[in-house]
């Protein structure tokens, strides 16, 4: 089957405002998410905010969902309940940058930086992130 001009163009254009809405979606939840989070110790808001963009932007939504709170993949980081280590910053750099090769709980484990090429600024902004989301409330 064959289609028009126009109705590629109609498709371009439908996936480009598609594209646009969940893109504003994503800069909605993380703003959203840092300026309502709080911000652990030797963390600071700047890293809150970049952890809360990464985990949007890589692969730790795919597992943990959007709104970190869990899937049948992978835990709920919000419930402040760790697997893994005390929900110290250093514990959470530790199961970010090793990952979970025997998850106790899950589908599958988390490969070591969740399989993304992080560097030691994003895990460190991922686990403020996570620490903020864990400790969201109390």
């Amino acid at each position: 089957m064959t289609t028009s001009p126009t109705d590629r163009r109609l498709a371009r254009l439908a996936l480009a405002g598609l594209t646009a809405v969940a893109l504003a979606a994503m800069a909605f939840r993380v703003a959203e998410a840092s300026s309502s989070s709080p911000v652990p110790p030797g963390a600071t808001e700047d890293q809150v905010q970049a952890g809360a963009h990464l985990f949007q932007t890589s692969t730790c939504n795919s597992c943990h969902g959007t709104d970190a709170h869990g899937t049948e993949q992978g835990p709920d980081l919000g419930s402040g309940h760790w697997l893994w280590s005390g929900g110290d910053l250093a514990g959470l750099r530790g199961t970010i940058a090793q990952g979970v090769a025997q998850p106790k709980q899950y589908g599958g484990p988390m490969p070591p930086m969740g399989g993304a090429q992080l560097s030691q600024q994003d895990v460190d902004a991922l686990a403020a992130y996570v620490w903020s989301v864990g400790h969201a409330g109390r």
